[in-house]
C-alpha cells in the first residue's frame, strides 16, 4: 500500500504500484530493499538521513510492523538541505 504523495515524491507512474517499482527509484542512492528487510526482520527501527531522490532529499524511516510489513515514512529536507544539491552536482574537482 503506497499513498498518493509517495507516488508523486517517487515519480511512479503507473496505475498499481509494486514493491519493484518503489525500489528501482531508490538503486542509485540507497538499499531500499535491504533496509525494509532488515526492518523486518531485526524488528528494529531504521533512520537513515539526507537520501537524494529526484532531486530532493529526504530523511527515511522505516519501522516493522506485524505479519512482515513496514510503515515507511519520507521527510523531505530539501529546502534545510540546499547546499547538498549543491554540492551533488558540481563537478568532481580531480577528473
Amino acid at each position: 500500500l503506497i499513498n498518493d504523495a509517495a507516488i508523486r515524491i517517487l515519480a511512479i507512474n503507473k496505475p498499481t504500484v509494486a514493491f519493484s517499482d518503489i525500489k528501482i527509484v531508490f538503486e542509485k542512492t540507497f538499499d531500499f530493499e535491504n533496509k525494509v528487510s532488515d526492518a523486518i526482520l531485526n524488528k528494529k527501527i531504521v533512520d537513515e538521513k539526507e537520501i537524494k531522490i529526484n532531486d530532493r532529499i529526504f530523511d527515511i524511516f522505516i519501522s516493522p510492523l506485524q505479519d512482515n510489513r513496514a510503515s515507511i515514512v519520507l521527510h523531505d529536507i530539501t529546502e534545510e538541505n540546499e547546499h547538498l544539491l549543491c554540492e551533488n552536482s558540481k563537478p568532481d574537482a580531480a577528473q
